[in-house]
């Protein structure tokens, strides 16, 4: 492939070297210098901030530093009628950090690189934020020295280029919690991504493992699993050293270093604690972080348990939402076609963290009413039905012969129970029905069912549904009761016309 830069200088021996989220790469030989280069290329979308952005690429160009990759040139280039933002760098043969990561790499050499990084981040945030530091875009010089690259195409990758490692935000496995919740970029998400590379240079592996490599569990460990303690790896780390990572890795924003040089003061202060550490001093410190590290982790803990209940209250609450919606238009739909006389609706929304509402519908003194039990009452029955089960087999065995396997609720993923019932008797029983939610285990959706008894009676008695005040007791008479029939199906239109239907005749 022919290129030709902004100099004017045309490069004819260019050949396919690789393909990534950075785009296309290609390896040449300089015809000025007569040195390996690479050209990387990316398909360039403009939008508002295209000026800004030819202007900060440009401004990457004049970083020299020894731990920065050498741009000899970047800007914006059309081939075959596309158009590319585009670097040219100095090609390095050794590869990246990536191949150096292993278990039991010297200290004093897990120093020298993590130095090198720290001198090179420093001289790159007085121009930009890198935003995808990562081991893969960390090259080494001849010499063995680090060398950092990837800081001047990494932020102007827009949504409409990003790939599976959501590139423009950074690579799922570095990225800082800020930019899993989009808030502001600052140089405190390189240094939390540089935190985690140490981590690995020191430890030779991740500090997460997630069961499955998808976005939902990286987010998961980057907003609620703290960074471990180093020494649980190796015995030739002290405190210092371990709190570094940690601060640098530290989930809020007001607890992390503010800019590298903070950053490099502590290395610093680290590096020369290693050198000459009293035993009984190093013994002290270490358990005084041991109790802020427990601290630490029972906050994130809290944290994920809160936003986990918030989420799962706001999944059931939709779905509420989406039910009544239903039985609303029903009504609008009806009312539409009278001029007196016509349905009233009242609605009592949660107040709080509870799914505790309810819809009447009235119409000339008859109303019906839907409405559940709060959100936590499945997962508080399955717990007793455990302890009676686990002690029934107790008195009886005097052991445990098999564990308790859950209720009806549990088996069926049913998350939320309500009633849909008539206030006033018809015949015998308030004419209504359970309502069901079941959660499918494989998304975030869920589907309603009815469940409904009668008595097994000629003439036939009103179909029922039970109180919800007496619900799980009442369930297991009823269930298995020889007198009565439960009926369950799919919640359908036509079932809440017939609550309808009920109040005006």
């Amino acid at each position: 492939m022919k290129f030709t830069d902004s100099k004017g200088i045309e490069y004819d021996n260019l050949t396919f070297l690789d393909k990534g989220g950075m785009g296309r790469v290609y390896k040449g030989i300089s015809p000025i210098t007569k040195e390996p280069v690479v050209l990387k290329l990316i398909e360039h979308i403009p939008d508002s901030t295209d000026e800004k952005q030819k202007r900060e690429l440009k401004v990457s160009n004049i970083i020299s530093h020894k731990n920065v990759v050498k741009i000899h040139d970047s800007g914006i280039t059309t081939i075959d009628g596309i158009e590319y933002l585009y670097l040219l760098e100095t090609f390095y043969s050794k590869g990246s950090l990536t191949s150096k990561i292993m278990k039991g790499i010297a200290i004093n050499e897990c120093y020298k690189m993590m130095y090198d990084l720290l001198l090179g981040m420093q001289e790159i945030h007085k121009t930009v934020i890198h935003r995808d530091l990562k081991p893969d875009n960390i090259l080494i010089d001849d010499d063995g020295t680090l060398v950092i690259s990837d800081f001047g195409l990494a932020r102007f990758i827009t949504d409409a280029t990003q790939t599976e490692t959501f590139k423009g935000w950074g690579t799922f496995k570095y990225m800082s919690p800020e930019c899993w919740m989009y808030e502001k970029n600052t140089p405190a998400m390189d240094i939390y991504s540089l935190g985690l590379i140490f981590f690995e240079i020191i430890t030779g592996e991740s500090p997460f493992h997630p069961e499955k490599q998808t976005r939902e569990a990286w987010r998961e460990c980057h907003l609620y699993s703290n960074v471990p303690d180093i020494s649980k790896y190796r015995n030739d780390t002290n405190v210092k050293l371990n709190q570094l990572i940690q601060k640098m890795t530290a989930k809020r924003l007001a607890e992390r270093y503010k800019s590298i040089d903070e950053v490099i003061e502590a290395f610093l202060d680290a590096r020369k604690q290693s050198e000459s550490s009293a035993s009984a001093i190093e013994l002290l410190a270490r358990k005084a972080n041991f109790v802020f590290e427990k601290q630490t982790a029972e906050e994130l803990k809290q944290k994920k348990e809160f936003e986990e209940k918030n989420n799962y209250i706001a999944f059931l609450n939709q779905h509420v939402d989406d039910l009544f919606n239903r039985v609303v238009s029903f009504v609008e739909q009806i009312n539409a076609k009278l001029e007196t006389g016509k349905y009233h609706i009242s609605r009592k929304k949660p107040y709080g963290q509870t799914t505790r509402q309810s819809l009447t519908v009235s119409l000339a003194g008859k109303s019906f009413t839907i409405d559940f039990l709060n959100y936590d009452v499945i997962s508080l029955y399955e717990k007793q039905k455990e302890k009676e089960v686990i002690e029934w087999q107790k008195q009886r065995y005097r052991f445990v012969m098999q564990e308790y396997e859950g209720s009806y609720f549990s088996q069926n993923d049913i998350v939320l129970i309500g009633l849909a019932e008539t206030s006033f008797k018809l015949k015998e029983f308030e004419f209504g029905f359970n309502l069901f939610l079941k959660k499918s285990p494989e998304s975030n959706y869920g589907e309603w069912f009815i469940c409904q008894f009668s008595k097994n009676e000629t003439p036939a008695k009103t179909p029922f549904g039970i109180s919800l005040n007496q619900f799980f007791s009442e369930y297991e008479k009823l269930e298995h009761a020889m007198f009565f029939t439960k009926r369950e199906k799919k919640l359908d239109d036509n079932d809440l016309l017939e609550l309808m239907q009920n109040i005006s005749n």
